[in-house]
């Protein structure tokens, strides 16, 4: 993506780090002849999996931005709605506290 494509249409932007790991599983799913994968992107504070299902990266319209977060995981309702054509990314996440 340009800058004047991200100055356009900012909505792109979101998710694109992990979006763009799903991405280089999909090319590595299709030159291993895998049809069916699940991508993982680990960063420093967050986990995000995706499926890739027949070489294809699979789609959600709605996505939630800046959604409160209770034990990893993001509140559904807490955030903004975005509707745009994002690739379906899931959170991983596990306790940051040690339990007693």
């Amino acid at each position: 993506m340009t800058v004047e494509e991200a100055v356009k249409r900012p909505v792109q932007l979101i998710e694109s780090g992990p979006a763009a790991g799903v991405v280089a599983a999909t090319g590595l799913a299709r030159l291993l002849g895998l049809r069916r994968v699940i991508s993982l992107d680990m960063g420093g504070t967050t986990a995000k999996a995706a499926t890739v299902v027949d070489y294809e990266v699979q789609l959600t319209t709605e996505y939630e931005v800046g959604g409160e977060v209770h034990y990893g995981r993001v509140v559904k309702g807490s955030g903004y709605p975005v509707r745009y054509s994002f690739i379906d990314l899931s959170e991983v996440s596990a306790l940051s506290t040690p339990l007693s």
